[in-house]
């Protein structure tokens, strides 16, 4: 009985603060945290060009509760069988030519979902991943147009 007081005194403090609510922090550390992170660089084999990646500051709790598979200590999508969508999810590429500073975005339809950069050994083109809703669609991007096009007829990791 003699530690009843403090008991008390806490569960009278926790329900006070239960009917206070959710709490959101100062609108300058909400701005900061919400940012968008700072573009990642991928060099061509040639180094004349530089893809940057751009992508979103945090996936929505939609996104990180969808269903994973593990596997060998990775994490697998069951609906394409690739990445999931909360591992650094890529929305838009741009061009950065190294000569001059010139960037040029790369538009794409819809929301991508992109990943899986790979330049060809000129590095005039790169190869990239889209990731729908229950497949992963293969795309070529041009550096000197700052273009891609969909390799028709090609889905990846299909069942």
């Amino acid at each position: 009985m003699r530690h009843a007081g403090p008991i008390v005194a806490l569960l009278l403090v926790s329900a006070v603060a239960a009917q206070e609510g959710y709490r959101l922090p100062p609108d300058v550390v909400r701005r900061c945290v919400e940012s968008p992170p700072m573009p990642r660089l991928a060099m061509s084999p040639s180094g004349k060009h530089a893809v940057l990646l751009y992508s979103e500051a945090m996936p929505s709790i939609a996104v990180q509760s969808q269903p994973i598979l593990r596997l060998a200590g990775r994490r697998i999508d069951p609906r394409t069988f690739g990445p999931p969508a909360w591992k650094g999810r890529t929305t838009s590429f741009a061009v950065l030519t190294i000569a001059d500073g010139k960037v040029e975005r790369i538009h794409l339809p819809g929301k991508p979902s992109l990943g899986g950069l790979v330049w060809t050994a000129s590095g005039d083109r790169f190869a990239f991943t889209n990731t729908r809703a229950d497949f992963i669609e293969l795309w070529v991007a041009d550096v000197a147009t700052a273009s891609a096009k969909k390799v028709p007829g090609v889905t990846l990791n299909a069942t």
